[in-house]
C-alpha cells in the first residue's frame, strides 16, 4: 500500500482492509474525504 499524504509504501497481507490509517504519518487511507463532492446548498447540487 502507499499513503497518498506522505508517500510511504509498505507491504500488506490479506488483512490490509483492516488498516485505516497510515502507520507512518497517521493519515486516513480511505480517501473518501478527498473524493467526496460537496456543495454549499441543494440548488448547486
Amino acid at each position: 500500500m502507499q499513503c497518498k499524504k506522505c508517500g510511504s509504501e509498505w507491504k500488506t497481507s490479506a488483512r490490509a482492509s483492516l488498516i485505516i490509517k497510515c502507520p507512518f504519518c497517521g493519515a486516513e487511507l480511505d480517501g473518501k474525504d478527498e473524493d467526496r463532492l460537496t456543495f454549499d446548498n441543494a440548488k448547486d447540487a
